[in-house]
């Protein structure tokens, strides 16, 4: 039997205990926090990779990622597998389990990171975290 992860959401930005108004706890699987953390719990709204070569996958997870089907869903995880200069202006770069992603630090300690993705310039990140 598959046993629940507990995370909290937060959905106000808001991680201090006692202060300001506090996301209701949620329990998710690893798959539904993953698909959280890839923004793929919006299908079928998908972002897509486009073309014009101005963006790189790292060269792992291209191989990796080469057999998702549909199209449109290893388009769309591609762009969070992106080099890290090419991650600066749109998509992520994969940290994996050994970097705690831009304003996920605080949990670093408290709970285990599994993976991490950063988004533009160190703008922002999220962790899946057990």
């Amino acid at each position: 039997m598959e046993r629940p992860l507990p995370l909290r959401q937060c959905a106000d930005g808001s991680n201090a205990e006692g202060t300001g108004h506090q996301a209701e706890p949620a329990v998710l699987r690893l798959h539904d926090a993953m698909r959280m953390a890839t923004f793929t719990h919006r299908l079928p709204a998908l972002a897509s990779f486009g073309s014009g070569g101005m963006r790189r996958v790292e060269e792992g997870w291209e191989a990796a990622l080469a057999a998702v089907e549909p199209p449109e869903l290893r388009g769309h995880l591609r762009l969070h597998c992106l080099e890290p200069f090419w991650s600066r202006d749109a998509g992520a770069c994969y940290l994996g389990a050994n970097e705690w992603p831009t304003g996920t630090s605080a949990l670093d300690g408290r709970r285990k990171l599994l993976a991490g993705w950063e988004f533009g310039e160190s703008q922002s990140g999220v962790a899946v975290v057990a």
